[in-house]
């Protein structure tokens, strides 16, 4: 009795291995038929292309590294998207999906230059709104392109956004505050900025129309200075659009206006020659709102002690960008 149980379970033994022997036999067949398929099978043979570009597909399909006859299922498709993007400057929101079992698709966008940032003595490197870099430029480029000065970036390499710290790690505060003021500048739909400066990132400014420094502070609540920056300068230009002066917004939800001294602003230089400066400037609120201005000129860390010791003798009022009076 003993000995035939010892032989059934002998058999069962003897079955359960050669179900698994099969089992693994045709798991292995399995698997060197389905690498034979990747490899000789799931290659590029076409490209496909989503988008509108300057560039032509050639040009794309050269910068993505990719060959016919390249593995269509080992491509690293992240690394592809940034290869054509660090090589085409102008293409952003690069995306690259695998349609099988022979094609590449890549999708884009081309983006525009919305800033010229300052690398050095006559030279800028044209960036768009999010501070990529698209080309370098040996003078200050023509037309709606905004100028960013004060701090030179650590790298603006074509096609990669621009970097103001040597650890990659580390926090760019520079960048960071210059895309706070971008957004800032779209949403409130700020017209006429010249050139914004981030010598300091404790007092930004703005110069606006060649002829109103707009002293930001720091970089917070840029939205809400941006667009008391736009009520404020609405408000002065319906009074007299060719004068000079300083906004002054570091006040939280206060702006003053303070009429324009050539000898005080350094900052306007290169604009002087079309602005001339404003005389016998009459008060457009009540002498009430001169005295807010005095008040925030104490509150306002970075007005010097020139401009502290003339506030009486200034020809100055304030407004919060609103037919109300201040107070």
């Amino acid at each position: 009795m003993a000995a035939e149980k010892t032989r059934e379970r002998s058999k069962i033994r003897k079955i359960i291995r050669a179900v698994l022997v099969a089992l693994a036999f045709v798991i292995g067949i399995l698997l060197l038929v389905g690498t034979v398929t990747a490899f000789f099978v799931f290659r590029v043979k076409t490209f496909e292309f989503e988008g509108s570009s300057t560039y032509s597909h050639a040009e794309i399909e050269q910068a993505s590294g990719v060959t016919q006859g390249s593995n269509l299922l080992f491509l690293n498709l992240q690394q592809t998207a940034r290869q054509i993007e660090e090589t085409l400057p102008n293409l952003v929101d690069v995306e690259i999906r695998r349609k099988l079992p022979n094609t590449l698709v890549i999708a884009y966008d081309e983006t525009t230059m919305a800033y010229a940032v300052q690398t050095g003595e006559n030279a800028f490197a044209v960036t768009n709104s999010g501070f990529k870099v698209l080309s370098h430029m040996n003078a200050q480029p023509e037309g709606t392109v905004l100028v960013v000065t004060g701090m030179p970036p650590l790298a603006a390499r074509e096609g990669t956004v621009l970097s103001f710290v040597n650890d990659p790690s580390s926090t760019d505060e520079t960048l960071q505050a210059m895309l706070g003021i971008a957004a800032a500048i779209s949403e409130s739909g700020a017209e006429n900025i010249d050139e914004i400066n981030v010598t300091d990132l404790q007092n930004l400014y703005l110069i606006y129309d060649g002829r109103v420094l707009v002293k930001l502070g720091g970089a917070t609540q840029l939205e809400e200075k941006l667009q008391l920056c736009v009520n404020s300068m609405e408000k002065e230009d319906a009074i007299d659009t060719t004068h000079g002066g300083t906004l002054n917004l570091t006040v939280p939800g206060r702006a003053y206006f303070r009429p324009m001294k050539i000898a005080e602003m350094p900052e306007l230089a290169p604009y002087l020659p079309a602005v001339q400066p404003k005389e016998n400037v009459e008060e457009t609120e009540p002498d009430d709102a001169r005295e807010d201005a005095d008040e925030a000129d104490e509150e306002e860390a970075d007005y010097d002690e020139e401009e502290d010791a003339g506030n009486d003798e200034d020809d100055a009022y304030d407004t919060d960008g609103t037919d109300e009076e201040d107070t």
